[in-house]
């Protein structure tokens, strides 16, 4: 991106589509070209980027919570593995 100008309002500024399509993970065509007038907000990568973010955290937190099933789990499954087999319980 280059600054071109700015104004009251902001900045006039020169994008590449490809920096666009890179900004909203958009890539080999999937951003339509843009035509003068249109609009788009730049702050949909930022937003997409949070989201991840917001994912990953809960991924990581969902982890730690499996661990502690895991281990109480795998006690239950050595328990019911040391069981005797009903079959061999008749005899």
């Amino acid at each position: 991106m280059i600054v071109i100008g700015t104004n009251d309002q902001g900045y006039i500024c020169q994008v590449g589509h490809t920096e666009l399509e890179k900004l909203v993970d958009k890539y080999y065509g999937n951003l339509l070209k843009l035509r003068v007038g249109d609009t788009m907000d730049l702050g949909a990568g930022y937003n997409f980027r949070s989201d991840i973010k917001s994912a990953c955290d809960g991924m990581t937190k969902a982890a730690s919570n499996f661990e502690s099933a895991r281990l109480t789990m795998t006690k239950f499954a050595v328990m019911v593995a040391t069981l005797p087999n009903a079959e061999e319980a008749k005899s």
